[in-house]
């Protein structure tokens, strides 16, 4: 459901240059989360949600989940089916991370792809926060609230 998504708001943002990352990158933070949550018990689906900001020649995307355990990279062997997921976002991300949101709770794992288009004061170092403020201060470009499962 989330990678459908994507794909219609990349196209909408005429941001399809991101499609593949976009779509692996979401697919492997999502499932982190997603598996995450899962080994507690909350008695419904485990909440977990995606959100989206693009702007010229940039995307960022949050992915909320309940638990607040850091995301922790493994070293996975030849052979291993699991292990690669922060591996992967990391190759194909200009940066990635995670923070703790406050009074929400939980956690927030995030990737940017790409490299903005500054229209002015181009900032020393690209986090998620800088660029946020940036598509916030300059109207870079819209942004994009979905939940995610």
């Amino acid at each position: 459901m989330a990678r459908r998504r994507l794909d219609v708001i990349l196209s909408e943002w005429a941001l399809e240059e991101f499609r593949d990352d976009a779509a692996l990158v979401a697919s492997e933070l999502v499932t982190n989360s997603v598996a995450e949550t899962g080994k507690v018990a909350w008695g419904r689906r485990p909440p977990v949600g995606l959100r989206l900001h693009g702007g010229p020649s940039v995307l960022a995307m949050e992915v909320w989940d309940a638990v607040l355990g850091a995301p922790v990279a493994r070293a996975a062997a030849a052979g291993d089916e699991s292990g690669r997921g922060l591996a992967i976002v990391a190759g194909l991300s200009t940066r990635c991370g995670f923070y703790y949101p406050g009074k929400r709770g939980g956690k927030v794992t995030w990737a940017i792809i790409g490299r903005p288009a500054w229209p002015a004061g181009k900032p020393e170092r690209l986090d998620l926060r800088t660029l946020l403020l940036a598509f916030r201060a300059c109207r870079l470009g819209p942004s994009q609230a979905n939940g995610g499962r």
